[in-house]
């Protein structure tokens, strides 16, 4: 679940507009400080934009609520108020104009919430409104909703059923900005069972993205995720596919994450906790960063494993190149069990070489460290070339 705590950041971004009975505008304004009030045949309404809200689309809002600091002390009763929001993708700063605002008002959201009997207030506290997650929820459901589009939300009693002379005022940006009012919005993303692109389609999320079985591009397909990706089970480019993650995958607990029949699976950001990742039938396994807690990482059947960064604390088995493969890190290895190069295969470090129990290079294949290998190394055999050794007698097998 993610927090977003927002802000009005700028003089057009709320403002106080007063009506008469009959919905004419009395007084309009962009520097006065956001209030509910009622008087003899008038009442005020507020609108209240709030910029940058990065939800992405399909998600589910868990709460929202506006957060109001008061102006001043206010006891008065009976205080109803109403909150909705203005009705469009992403809507644009106020303008100094009554009736604008009053049209944009009329296009506002199903989903309304009543905030009536609105306590006493109290200089300079925070008041929460009451729950409006169905206001936000209607508008991030929006076919052209987007992630870091902008929100009105509108506060008003022009249904004159405020008590005459009874009133709540909060601070405006104007007023002060630190005190502006605020949003907080907490939600959880849209969790994709699969999510593909199959039959020379393409699939592309931008966010933060849950999926629970499968990312995959298929028969030419393209799959492409922008931002923070979790996924259950596993990320695979197929058939000439193409599978791509631009950020971080993160917390997988499931088979691989493959290059399969010349397909291609690449992350650019962190890997964590996955099970195996394998580059699969002259495929491509490509990360650029930090590869952390990998089961197998191999080139198979000339496939490519290549990591461009850290690979650290892996318990599992091997890290090897099989079968004309090459297993590439770019870095520091560290506390790695196996590296081999099998069958003409390639195993090669640039960096630091550390605590590992087996390097071998097996027939005719190449075990290459370029840096320093560390200690508790318990066999070395084919070893094609190690430089910049330390001493003989630090060597654990002495």
């Amino acid at each position: 679940m993610t927090t977003l705590n927002l802000q009005v950041g700028a003089s057009s971004d709320d403002c106080v507009c007063i009506i008469d009975g009959e919905n004419n505008v009395l007084d309009f304004t962009l520097a006065a400080p956001v209030q509910i009030f009622s008087g003899v045949g008038y009442a005020a309404g507020n609108g209240m934009r709030f910029t940058n809200i990065t939800i992405p689309k399909g998600a589910t809002i868990v709460t929202a609520y506006l957060l109001l600091c008061a102006y001043g002390d206010f006891t008065s009763t009976v205080v109803n108020s109403r909150i909705s929001a203005e009705d469009v993708d992403n809507p644009s700063t106020f303008a100094d104009d009554g009736e604008e605002f009053l049209a944009r008002w009329a296009n506002r959201t199903a989903a309304k919430v009543d905030w009536d009997n609105i306590e006493t207030w109290e200089e300079d506290k925070d008041y929460n409104s009451p729950e409006i997650k169905i206001v936000i929820q209607e508008i991030i459901d929006r076919e052209g909703w987007a992630s870091g589009n902008a929100i009105v939300i509108f506060w008003e009693d022009f249904d004159f059923r405020t008590t005459n002379g009874a009133e709540r005022i909060t601070f405006s940006w104007e007023s002060n900005p630190s005190f502006a009012p605020k949003l907080v919005i907490e939600y959880t993303p849209k969790v994709y069972e699969d999510l593909s692109g199959s039959s020379a389609g393409a699939t592309s999320v931008s966010g933060f993205t849950r999926v629970k079985r499968a990312i995959s591009g298929s028969s030419a397909g393209v799959c492409s995720v922008s931002g923070f990706t979790a996924i259950d089970r596993a990320l695979a480019g197929l058939s000439q596919g193409r599978a791509s993650v631009s950020g971080n995958l993160t917390i997988g607990l499931g088979v691989w994450l493959s290059g399969a029949s010349a397909g291609i699976a690449l992350v650019s950001g962190a890997i964590v906790r996955d099970l195996a990742l394998a580059g699969i039938s002259s495929g491509i396994a490509s990360v650029s960063a930090t590869l952390q807690r990998v089961r197998e990482l191999s080139g198979a059947a000339a496939g490519i494993a290549l990591v461009t960064g850290s690979i650290i604390i892996s318990p599992g088995v091997w890290l090897s190149g099989a079968s004309a493969g090459a297993a590439l890190v770019s870095g520091s290895l560290s506390r790695i069990r196996v590296l081999a190069g099998i069958s003409a295969g390639i195993s090669s470090v640039s960096g630091l070489l550390g605590i590992l129990k087996l390097l071998s290079g097996l027939s005719a294949g190449v075990a290459t460290v370029t840096g320093r290998l560390g200690r508790k190394i318990l066999a070395i055999r084919n070893l094609a070339a190690v430089r910049n050794l330390p001493p003989v007698r630090t060597l654990p097998w002495e």
